[in-house]
């Protein structure tokens, strides 16, 4: 019994101290006063300006917050002065108790007022690619990481813009469920695109729920349903769209997909049918069946 009140002591003691020194770290640790240092490791590890115009805010019980206010990442040399992209807010939490265990529980990722600007120069490469400069770890030491990830609370973008040679997404909206669990994970998405003819707009909305196994091999789809507008100048009315499927599979290692059934409507025009590939990645192999509605 003593040697029970000594582990409990113990244990209490250590928890103390641990909330003692995360409350110091929260009232003496300024973290808007390490914007130079964190802008310079930027800088090193991706070879891009990083800019934090906004406020820093950190805290550390029961979660490690931090939330950043206006920031942007600029361009690798040759793609102008205008950023590679830029956010009005990003938040992220980690709850702290189970990190002390090394479990990665992180609550939703909230991303507001994304910009991305993605471009190619005149030999054709991306302002995406050789994104970073990394250095190699030096002679002797150890890169493995342990610990688990514990899951994914969601992710959450609103008020989202990303554009790409004249087509531009704008209003783009991003709503996820939890990752990380036994089951599926609800997905919603929502933008508006253009590609500067006049007259001319469109929508999309997509909701489906997804799974993915350990091995990032097979993902699976559920209650799949794809719709928007499509405006063009001198149709006339907006041409409405949808797609839908109840189940979609695909098996990356296999190179398959599978989808037992789905419609399509088009304005007045209905399809319905089922669809099977092969050599998905290597080469497209497809095979299915195709009906269309009578005509009104």
């Amino acid at each position: 019994m003593r040697t029970v009140k000594i582990l409990a002591g113990l244990v209490g003691g250590i928890i103390v101290l641990i909330v003692v020194v995360l409350l110091g770290v929260w009232l003496l640790i300024h973290p808007n006063e390490y914007k130079g240092r964190i802008e310079a490791a930027a800088r090193q590890s991706t070879g891009r300006e990083l800019l934090l115009k906004g406020d820093i805010k950190l805290s550390v019980f029961p979660w490690i917050a931090l939330e950043l206010g206006p920031a942007s990442l600029g361009n690798p040399p040759g793609f102008g002065a205008e950023p590679f992209l830029a956010f009005n807010r990003a938040a992220v939490r980690v709850r702290l108790l189970p990190l002390l265990s090394k479990r990665l529980e992180i609550d939703k990722v909230v991303l507001d007022g994304l910009d991305l600007r993605l471009r190619k120069n005149a030999q054709g490469v991306g302002n995406w690619e050789n994104f970073g400069q990394t250095q190699k770890p030096a002679p002797g030491s150890d890169t493995t990481q342990s610990g688990s990830f514990a899951g994914l609370a969601g992710i959450h973008v609103t008020n989202g813009r990303v554009s790409y040679q004249g087509v531009a997404i704008e209003k783009f909206q991003l709503e996820t469920g939890a990752f990380g669990g036994r089951g599926a994970t609800p997905v919603s998405i929502a933008f508006d695109a253009s590609r500067g003819v006049p007259g001319e707009s469109a929508t999309f909305n997509a909701k489906f729920n997804v799974s993915v196994d350990a091995a990032m091999k097979h993902i699976g789809l559920a209650a799949v349903n794809f719709s928007g507008v499509l405006s063009r100048p001198g149709a006339g009315r907006p041409a409405h769209w949808e797609i839908s499927a109840p189940t979609i599979e695909t098996d990356l290692a296999g190179q398959t997909l599978a989808v037992p059934a789905f419609s399509l409507s088009f304005l007045n025009a209905r399809l319905t049918g089922k669809l099977q590939a092969t050599k998905i990645i290597d080469n497209l192999n497809a095979t299915g069946s195709v009906a269309l509605a009578p005509l009104v």
